[in-house]
């Protein structure tokens, strides 16, 4: 396996969804074998920095599955953003996941008025607003 295929691949492992805690110390431990340049180029790839790396990896895979919600509720399909800007989903996605307002942006959500309320608390709002303005 190449150091670049080696690279894909540990990228791809974690942007996916991981669904038990096992799941989570087992890919912080693989993280955490790779050696120091490797890790910095995992996180350079996905434009973080090496905490926040870090700290992606320990919040698990839930930790941004309200981005896809926010996105659907202002009528943007997460799938085409992630096929025609990887890597401003990929950003989202980190932002979500280091994100303290999970409990406003449920409730909005579950209120279903996320899109007017959500500049008081999302950190991802003007990043999202002026992504509906782009794809309108």
């Amino acid at each position: 396996m190449t150091s670049s295929s080696s690279l894909r691949q540990c990228s791809a492992s974690i942007i996916s969804q991981f669904h038990t805690l096992s799941e989570r110390r087992r890919l912080r431990s693989e993280l955490w074998a790779l050696p120091p340049e490797e890790r910095q180029r995992v996180a350079d790839e996905l434009r973080l920095t090496a905490t926040q790396l870090e700290r992606l990896v320990a919040a698990g895979p839930k930790a941004s599955v309200e981005i896809g919600s926010l996105m659907a509720a202002l009528g943007i399909e997460s799938l085409k953003v992630e096929a025609d800007f990887p890597h401003l989903m990929n950003d989202l996605q980190a932002t979500c996941a280091q994100c303290n307002a999970k409990r406003a942006c449920r409730q909005a959500l579950a209120d279903g008025n996320a899109p007017e309320r959500m500049e008081a608390f999302c950190p991802n709002a003007d990043e999202l607003f002026a992504l509906v303005e782009r794809l309108a």
